[in-house]
């Protein structure tokens, strides 16, 4: 069941993380938050990918 969980939590995360990388991708957006919704978007990968590398061992 934890691991059902900690999959159904990463992939939120990487759904959420490739919305945020869609609108950093916009050009009719602001520079910063361009940068901004880039950063988070590619944090939130990087945790979802940490989830699941750790619910594996």
């Amino acid at each position: 069941m934890k691991v059902l969980t900690t999959f159904i939590w990463a992939l939120i995360l990487i759904v959420c993380a490739g919305i945020l990388l869609y609108l950093a991708l916009d050009p009719n957006r602001e520079t910063w938050d361009r940068i901004l919704k880039g950063c988070i978007g590619f944090i939130m990968l990087w945790k979802a990918y940490d989830k699941i590398e750790k619910s594996t061992y």
